[in-house]
């Protein structure tokens, strides 16, 4: 499937760290390893459910304190656990 924009995030549990083996932005470029934050890839983990964000969801996640935004901005963000 081609995607312009798509990753994968593992998680280390024992780590509390988030590894990125396939990653491919137009903006923005492969990140390190890192440990669990706000970003909407820890709030999916964190719900264990898929999260279609629109920027208006995007907003109320932020505004709740659960989400901050991590890169450049999306039109929309789509991701599963």
């Amino acid at each position: 499937m081609y995607a312009r924009n798509f990753y994968i995030a593992l998680l280390e549990p024992e780590l509390q760290l988030l590894t990125f083996p396939y990653f491919v932005d137009e903006e923005d470029p492969a990140p390190a390893s890192k440990r669990l934050g706000r970003g909407l890839t820890e709030y999916v983990i964190r719900m264990g459910e898929p999260l279609l964000a629109t920027p208006k969801v995007f907003e109320e996640l932020v505004r709740q304190g659960e989400a901050e935004l991590i890169g450049a901005a999306s039109l929309d963000w789509l991701e599963f656990p």
